[in-house]
């Protein structure tokens, strides 16, 4: 299923039909581009849009979870609706793919906590759930955190950090203060493995990375 046809019985037809049609509408230019190649950059006026969009799939994706403890705060649907922005203390990257013309990607979750030094995790605590999203589209991968109200902002930077060091070629989107983005370099998608890993950023644990070339 593509990622643009996922519905989800928490969401009325009123709302796929119209609010959040209407930010695929709105980003669909710029989304085609760079999911084809034929640019590497989000314009100034087109973050916040295309912010939204990722944003919004990103909350669908956890949606469709058969575990409701993956699934994303309702306050978090609520917020995008009534800002139109990214519910606060989302975190959103891009970086650009080699031609694999797929939509897929990994969605994960996690209750934790980070220590005042952010160098150690303890998990358990519902109040810091956390969530995490890829996917990619042609050219085009996209790293979503969302995080729950309060203490979940903590344990997703504490992730958004180690992707930083780790993978400096993934860039920002959000938060951003409505400055243009450009990825420069193409990643080969063995090196995205982790990125998608809620085991690998709590407990070390890689992913067996498939071959590509197969």
């Amino acid at each position: 299923m593509s990622i643009f046809e996922v519905t989800v019985r928490e969401v009325c037809g009123t709302c796929n039909s119209g609010w959040m049609n209407d930010i695929d509408v709105e980003i669909e230019p710029v989304l085609v581009a760079l999911a084809n190649g034929q640019r590497q950059d989000i314009p100034a006026q087109s973050v916040a849009a295309f912010s939204r969009w990722a944003s919004r799939v990103a909350l669908l994706r956890t949606m469709s979870d058969r575990s409701s403890n993956g699934h994303a705060s309702a306050a978090l649907f609520h917020e995008l609706y009534r800002t139109q922005l990214p519910p606060s203390g989302t975190i959103i990257r891009i970086g650009a793919l080699p031609q694999l013309a797929f939509e897929g990607g990994s969605n994960g979750y996690a209750h934790g906590v980070v220590d005042d030094r952010h160098t150690a995790i303890a998990e358990g605590d519902p109040r810091s759930t956390v969530n995490l999203g890829t996917w990619g589209i042609g050219f085009l991968y996209v790293h979503v955190i969302l995080s729950f109200p309060g203490r979940g902002r903590a344990l997703a930077n504490h992730i958004d950090s180690r992707i930083r060091r780790m993978e400096p070629r993934l860039v920002k989107v959000w938060p951003n203060r409505r400055r243009a983005v450009t990825v420069r370099n193409l990643i080969p998608p063995s090196d995205l493995e982790s990125m998608g890993s809620m085991q690998y950023f709590l407990h070390g644990r890689a992913p067996i990375v498939p071959d590509y070339n197969s």
